[in-house]
């Protein structure tokens, strides 16, 4: 599988499912994803990239004010 796109999501945390103390909100998630799959892949899978590689969680996994990407493929 060769990842080819990223998709960008922004969130706020509205709703039951969502919970406010999470710093996800605080930024856009970045996720990396595959290109489009032929018959004989099955799936769709989008991954998340932790933006703070640093410390063992993903909860605060998005890209904050003031913080860049640079994809390291050009």
């Amino acid at each position: 599988m060769q990842l080819a796109y990223y998709t960008i999501e922004y969130r706020q945390p509205f709703g039951v499912f969502e919970h406010p103390a999470s710093t996800l909100y605080q930024g856009v998630m970045i996720y990396a994803a595959p290109d489009f799959p032929t018959q004989a892949e099955t799936g769709d899978y989008h991954f998340l990239l932790d933006m703070t590689p640093s410390t063992s969680t993903m909860s605060d996994a998005a890209l904050t004010v003031g913080q860049t990407f640079t994809d390291p493929a050009g």
